[in-house]
């Protein structure tokens, strides 16, 4: 039952992801308005690339592309999509490659799924060290208990906790005594949040 589950879940992943890069990044979500914040032949870091809806996107502007994700499956999905990237399997939290990355993006509420607070304040050093000087960090995120949907998959998820959503303010709590001049902006019920190095 559950691998069934799996298959379908991982096959309607698949045609909703193809779907949503065939509209272009136009819409007015966070995440695509995002993507438009990146100059072209950037080199950029995909934290968290998931299925890859981005990274189609960051090639056809010529972007370098690394993405990092730390479910294999997630990884094989989005090389399907986009075979130029660069591929790590790995924890965001724990990626280093100092001063590298013109932008870091972390997408899709991506932050949610990682299993502390700890792992996130990680995550967000190893971004700053990552960065180039003038170098940006760009996270689109909900807010607590933006809906039902992902209410369920934290509470469900049965591979490890995550941290789940979080409120603006905690949100911004998290970015502490680092450097970051940062950034915000409110879309719909997400928060895009923009912070340079």
């Amino acid at each position: 039952m559950i691998l069934v589950f799996k298959t379908l879940t991982r096959f309607k992943m698949r045609k909703k992801d193809i779907e949503f890069m065939r509209k272009g990044y136009k819409g007015k979500d966070s995440s695509r308005l995002a993507l438009g914040l990146i100059k072209p032949k950037s080199k950029v870091l995909s934290a968290g690339c998931g299925p890859g809806r981005e990274l189609e996107f960051l090639k056809k502007i010529n972007c370098d592309v690394v993405a990092i994700d730390h479910d294999k499956e997630m990884i094989e999905l989005s090389q399907e999509i986009e075979p130029r990237a660069k591929y790590v399997l790995g924890e965001i939290y724990e990626y280093e490659k100092p001063d590298s990355f013109d932008y870091i993006v972390c997408l899709f509420n991506t932050l949610d799924y990682l299993r502390s607070e700890k792992e996130v304040i990680m995550f967000l050093r190893k971004s700053y060290d990552n960065l180039k000087r003038g170098g940006k960090l760009i996270i689109t995120i909900g807010p607590k208990n933006w809906n039902l949907r992902r209410f369920f998959r934290a509470f469900f998820s049965f591979k490890y906790n995550r941290i789940g959503a979080q409120s603006y303010k905690k949100i911004m709590s998290w970015f502490g005594n680092l450097a970051f001049k940062i950034n915000k902006v409110r879309i719909g019920d997400e928060l895009l949040v923009v912070a340079r190095k």
